[in-house]
């Protein structure tokens, strides 16, 4: 993992939920820093492991970094936020000029040409099974949580990670419903059609999905102890969990079959 030290006073705070903070860094690059709210910062480490986990799908993501903020980088007179927001490392998505948000494309009245669907169907499909798999609440037709990269065909680059175990990691794992998905937006029907769905399509995605999870899996050790330990997760537990419920057998074959289902595909995988 990269760490990386704040060099300047922060220039920008995103206007969102987390409102992270945009800063240049020894690195000399900018990112957007996500901070603990409190002693235990599950949200960083929410942000960390989805992105860890996405790399392995093979889905492009922001790079990122642990970045220590000097509080005084943060005025509280600037920016209201307390300086003890800053006692941990925070997460950072570095800042990059080519991603737009993927709402200026959407609003085209070519929606399918601007947004590179033949391109992009599979990624959509797979950010969409992602979410469904690892239970993120934060990607729905109101906040579809997706940039556009538009020096690369407009690839879909997904953000914002701190919902994933149904928002609460201290809870069982379950089923997002179809109104909290991707499948139930506006862009299911831009990058999805019905056509699409042969035996061999389904059969495909299928064995992606096993091969992302069992990669996942097996470098779930690794992604682990590069948690910083000043982050107080309780590591031994979120293992468990993980180990128990993200990578069972019977939650992986209920994922792929509600993906299907949510999707209306006319063929279903195969009962193994």
């Amino acid at each position: 993992m990269k760490f990386v030290k704040s060099d300047q006073i922060a220039s920008a705070i995103k206007k969102t939920g987390e409102q992270p903070v945009l800063i240049l860094c020894s690195d000399d690059n900018e990112y957007y820093c996500k901070y603990a709210k409190g002693s235990v910062a599950q949200s960083l480490f929410n942000e960390y492991l989805s992105l860890r986990f996405l790399e392995l799908w093979d889905l492009t993501c922001a790079d990122f970094a642990f970045v220590h903020i000097d509080k005084k980088h943060v005025p509280v007179d600037k920016f209201n936020l307390p300086n003890h927001y800053f006692d941990q490392l925070c997460f950072g998505s570095k800042y990059n000029d080519n991603y737009q948000d993927i709402t200026k494309f959407t609003e085209h009245p070519d929606k399918k040409r601007t947004l590179g669907v033949y391109t992009n169907r599979l990624v959509f499909l797979k950010i969409a099974l992602f979410d469904l798999w690892i239970a993120n609440e934060d990607r729905t037709q109101n906040n579809y949580n997706l940039m556009v990269d538009t020096s690369n065909n407009n690839l879909l680059i997904p953000i914002d990670h701190t919902l994933i175990f149904n928002s609460n990691a201290n809870g069982t794992i379950e089923l997002l419903d179809d109104f909290s998905s991707l499948t139930n937006t506006e862009l299911k029907t831009i990058f999805v059609h019905k056509k699409d769905f042969t035996h061999d399509f389904v059969n495909e995605l299928e064995n992606m999905f096993y091969s992302c999870t069992a990669k996942c899996k097996d470098a779930l050790a690794d992604i682990l102890i590069q948690t910083p330990e000043c982050w107080n997760i309780d590591l031994s537990s979120i293992e468990v969990k993980i180990k128990n419920e993200l990578f069972s057998a019977e939650w992986e074959k209920l994922v792929f079959k509600t993906f299907l289902t949510y999707l209306e595909s006319p063929f279903q995988t195969t009962d193994t």
